[in-house]
């Protein structure tokens, strides 16, 4: 359907049906004013971006919100607005700095989380102390990656660090090197991890045990096709 007229056409309208043409047009001008204010109302408040980005830090009492992270990725990727896009980038650079830190590393590995597996009956959890950094049980770490199993985050992110140091378990061959894999992949998916710092300890001890080369600081869809060509016949039946 045509919106604009031939020239024979309008030769052809009368007065009033050419009046009535442009006051359609001048009409839909008068609106994008109108249309453009409420699309803008749509935009997300600096202060909102600010707030996400910090939901999207870690810290002693909270492990890094990875719902916030995603979010504004999705609206660096969306808003074109040039100040807001400049701040929601540099709120994920600072989310960059913090966790490619290695002083983060270093003070996940102390966390005071994983208790020694319990081998006496009726005794208190932790009784027997926590699971060290090196010679621990990689079976009961591996456990604590299940986020069903143990809700505090800094169980999990503790395991997803100390399986970097897999081979210096006296017990590493009660487990598979697939299945440290695949739960290390699990949980850098979003919709089985909730914790962003959590999904970038597995990220780094998935690239540490594998020499998989990190593309950027949360390169979790890299890891996760790089496992998917790993997936080889060997690694159904290899143990660590």
């Amino acid at each position: 359907m045509k919106i604009f007229p031939t020239k024979q056409q309008w030769d052809d309208w009368t007065l009033p049906s050419k009046a009535s043409y442009i006051s359609v047009w001048l009409g839909i001008v008068a609106l994008l004013p109108f249309l453009f204010s409420i699309s803008s109302k749509h935009l997300p408040a600096p202060e909102m971006i600010r707030q996400l980005g910090e939901r999207a830090e870690w810290n002693n009492s909270y492990g890094g919100d990875r719902q916030s992270y995603l979010t504004l990725i999705s609206w660096e990727q969306t808003i074109n607005e040039s100040q807001l896009k400049k701040l929601i980038s540099s709120e994920i650079e600072k989310l960059k700095d913090q966790y490619r830190n290695s002083a983060t590393s270093l003070i996940v590995e102390q966390l005071p989380a994983i208790c020694v597996f319990i081998t006496k009956p009726n005794v208190e959890p932790c009784s027997e102390g926590r699971e060290p950094s090196r010679g621990f049980s990689a079976k009961n770490v591996l456990d604590h990656l299940d986020r069903n199993k143990y809700s505090y985050w800094t169980e999990r992110a503790r395991a997803a660090y100390l399986l970097r140091h897999i081979d210096t378990s006296p017990n590493k061959d009660s487990v598979r090197i697939q299945d440290v894999y695949e739960w290390l992949i699990k949980v850098m998916k979003e919709e089985n991890e909730n914790s962003l710092l959590v999904s970038k300890m597995a990220l780094d001890t998935y690239a540490s045990l594998t020499n998989y080369e990190l593309k950027q600081v949360f390169d979790f869809e890299g890891a996760i096709k790089d496992w998917e060509q790993k997936k080889i016949k060997e690694y159904s039946t290899t143990k660590y």
